[in-house]
């Protein structure tokens, strides 16, 4: 089986014995083609390796261990109580060996693939940054509102959709990378919470919009440290991973540089809509 996956320009081309089981929200990110990116190379076997001198995996949930050159990582899961390994994989330059046990042969699917994989890790060491966002398409370009969850990032978003004609493309992630025009671009990304709402759509964005609820619609520019302490809890990114750490932070300024920013405080009215409307 050969599988290639296009995320915002970052591709994930999977490699194995079997079909793996497709997961209807990746049919939109399928791509004819390989796309620079990872090669994953998928196996079946009878027993995990580990790097020499690595702990028992039997003792461990999920582990990671960084070597020169390589990477290593162990996920387990619980079988009658007790943690028990089921996919290890080594990741040397672009290139990913995934062994998984081999009685999930014939019931892995794309989606688990991915997941062990920590797919959005993988977009952030090439430059992507996947933010809690709602984000629709409007004139061509992209809007996104932003927040903690609750908070009516979806709601505005469909306020677009229901008094300006705007087309929702996801209701609460979006991929950032920039663009070769110096531009941050919104990718559709295959992470979309309770909304259901996963496009594979890419825009220039106009503006990037933190929400908060309020007695009356009014917006302010957010600008500089305020909009980077505000928007980097809303990047998804392995908090204890130093470079994971760095990339983040990195990515997220200079986006932020390059793309208006606003605090929309809001009620859930056309209003909301026109005053946000009036800035853009």
């Amino acid at each position: 089986m050969e599988q290639n996956y296009n995320f915002g320009g970052v591709g994930i081309n999977l490699r194995a014995p079997d079909t793996l089981l497709e997961s209807p929200v990746l049919v939109p990110f399928a791509a004819p083609e390989p796309v620079p990116g990872w090669t994953v190379e998928v196996t079946f076997v009878s027993e995990l390796p580990h790097p020499a001198g690595a702990p028992c995996w039997a003792d461990q949930w999920e582990a990671h261990w960084k070597q020169p050159g390589e990477e290593w990582c162990i996920r387990s899961g619980q079988t009658e109580g007790m943690p028990r390994p089921y996919c290890a994989w080594v990741r040397r330059n672009d290139q990913v060996r995934m062994y998984w046990v081999e009685e999930l042969q014939g019931k892995l699917s794309v989606w688990q693939t991915l997941d062990a994989l920590d797919l959005l890790h993988l977009l952030l060491e090439r430059g992507g940054v996947v933010l809690h966002a709602a984000w629709v398409l409007h004139n061509g370009t992209g809007i996104l509102f932003s927040g903690p969850s609750g908070v009516g990032k979806s709601t505005q978003a469909a306020l677009w959709a229901k008094y300006r004609g705007a087309e929702v493309i996801n209701g609460d992630r979006c991929l950032l990378r920039l663009g070769e025009d110096g531009r941050a671009w919104a990718h559709g990304i295959c992470y979309s919470g309770t909304s259901g709402i996963c496009q594979n759509r890419s825009a220039p964005v106009a503006a990037l919009v933190l929400v908060t609820q309020g007695a009356e619609n009014r917006v302010a520019p957010l600008g500089g440290l305020a909009a980077f302490k505000a928007l980097l809890p809303q990047c998804a990114y392995r908090t204890w991973d130093a470079v994971d750490v760095a990339n983040a932070t990195d990515i997220l300024s200079r986006l932020l540089t390059r793309t208006p920013t606003f605090r929309l405080e809001c009620r859930v009215d056309a209003g909301a809509v026109e005053c946000l409307e009036r800035v853009l």
